[in-house]
């Protein structure tokens, strides 16, 4: 009994010194400069151009505090991996793609095509999956130039942007792991969210604004920032937000409805000839605020119901058609009919044969709506 107890202690100490030298000493970390996010764009002659927005840390053995500092390495090549190996030639420290938090690609790189990039996110083993891909719309070197203060690394911040703002109906995120499942099923539409850089009170600031439509991994349309709250509600993207109404009592001042709860199902069906697309959306929300005189009453708040409703179910409409006209199937009908109906081959386009179906169901309540505004 003794010798087995001793056989097991033996392989958990082995076991503990295999897991344990693993860890970075800070030696190891000294060589390292961590990629915080790597920016894809597209040169001139077809070539590759990444940059790397890297925080180069340093630790020592006298003291526990960790420092480090901001470094911008640029690589060119024909393919990515060339690329990021030419970067590395002039870094004094290796760089580690295990710590990235955003993958950017300029306007540029996605309307020539991002598949070129693709392959190397899906295959390099360092590279992590759960970070968002965007696209970002403005010079690319001027938004490393721009990026300071909070934004000191580009990745850590857009991925706290990412953290706070994904419960705004106006913002849209997908991972690479989300992109890289839905390129390969339905139309291979997807949508990915668009950065912007925009004025500050002093400073110029990076911003998540709607997003960027990829078909067959080249960029077709841009999704604007009012049309991104639609695009969410039609595919139950929203948790919380803003909508804003007309006061009744005041037709020049405004309502605004917080939402505090929503809830989209979707169904879909098809008879052989058309493809019906239900919806149906319940949103909870309270009155957060009334400009000017608002009087609170029960047919008061039917009529904020009854008109929400019809906006809500108006501009969700206006954005289906839109993107149907475009033939751009970003609500992934192509993809729930493969699910639904995995032996039924329907010719042509199934979204050109799609039509919407909206029930909206407003509900007004909390404390709020027993308030009066004089």
């Amino acid at each position: 009994m003794k010798k087995i107890n001793r056989f097991f202690s033996l392989i958990l100490m082995i076991i503990s010194l295999t897991v344990f030298s693993g860890c970075f000493s800070y030696e190891d970390i000294n060589r390292l400069a961590f990629a915080t996010s790597i920016i894809f764009d597209s040169g001139e002659g077809g070539d590759t151009v990444i940059y790397l927005d890297c925080a180069k840390p340093y630790r020592s053995a006298n003291e526990s505090s960790e420092k480090g500092r901001r470094i911008i390495y640029k690589g060119k090549g024909k393919t990515v991996f060339e690329a990021i190996r030419n970067a590395n030639l002039s870094s004094s420290s290796r760089i580690s793609l295990t710590q990235c938090r955003a993958y950017i690609f300029s306007e540029k790189a996605a309307r020539d095509g991002v598949e070129r990039y693709i392959d190397f996110l899906d295959r390099e083993n360092s590279v992590i999956k759960r970070p968002d891909v965007f696209v970002y719309f403005g010079d690319v070197e001027n938004l490393l130039k721009t990026v300071e203060g909070d934004e000191e690394y580009l990745g850590v911040y857009i991925s706290d942007l990412v953290a706070k703002t994904n419960t705004t109906p106006r913002t849209i995120d997908t991972s690479l792991n989300d992109y890289l499942t839905l390129r390969t099923s339905g139309a291979n539409v997807i949508v990915i969210g668009a950065l912007e850089m925009v004025k500050d009170v002093k400073d110029k600031r990076v911003e998540l604004r709607g997003g960027a439509v990829l078909s067959n991994d080249k960029l077709a349309a841009k999704i604007d920032v009012d049309e991104a709250q639609s695009y969410n509600f039609l595919n139950d993207k929203v948790r919380s937000g803003t909508l804003e109404i007309n006061n009744p009592q005041n037709s020049d001042s405004f309502i605004t409805l917080e939402i505090v709860r929503s809830k989209t199902k979707t169904d879909l069906k098809y008879d052989g000839e058309r493809i019906k697309l239900h919806k149906d959306l319940f949103v909870r929300c309270n009155i957060a605020e009334a400009q000017k005189r608002f009087l609170v009453n029960e047919e008061v708040l039917k009529f904020l119901k009854k008109n929400e409703e019809e906006n809500i179910k108006k501009y969700l409409g206006m954005v289906f058609e839109q993107y149907k006209s475009k033939e751009l199937d970003v609500f992934q009908i192509g993809r729930m009919l493969e699910i639904k109906y995995p032996n039924t081959v329907v010719k042509g386009d199934p979204l050109a044969i799609t039509d919407l179906v909206v029930n909206v169901n407003v509900d007004i309540e909390g404390p709020s709506t027993n308030k009066d505004t004089y």
